[in-house]
């Protein structure tokens, strides 16, 4: 087995035989990441992964090839200010983003809200 190949299947296979749930975030398709993905089971994606993983445009269709192809409990993918859409037990969950304010140190030092988008 070659090296690539021991590093994007080992880890997530050694999860699964041991009872512990996979997540993966990705934005980027990744040679031979089909091997990854046979062992997720929460699959959180841009907006555009499921898209060019399937070549199918439509996002809802994308979510369910990926969901049901690879056997995973959840497949989702951000939306930006939009959101996010995920697919879950056979059915489609949509959350709005919405808006608020930060308030935290950076280094030790105060700096100014900032303004971010989250889903849940």
């Amino acid at each position: 087995m070659d090296t690539t190949r021991q590093r994007l299947n080992g880890p997530p296979r050694f999860a699964r035989r041991h009872g512990v749930p996979v997540t993966v975030d990705v934005d980027t398709i990744y040679h031979a990441f089909d091997r990854v993905l046979k062992h997720v089971d929460y699959l959180v994606a841009s907006s555009e992964f499921p898209i060019q993983w399937t070549n199918e445009r439509d996002p809802f269709r994308a979510l369910q090839l990926i969901q049901e192809e690879y056997g995973m409990r959840v497949a989702a993918m951000t939306l930006g200010a939009h959101g996010a859409l995920a697919r879950c037990s056979g059915r489609f969950f949509y959350s709005p983003a919405f808006c608020c304010e930060l308030r935290g140190y950076y280094r030790g030092r105060r700096h100014p809200p900032r303004r971010v988008l989250l889903s849940v």
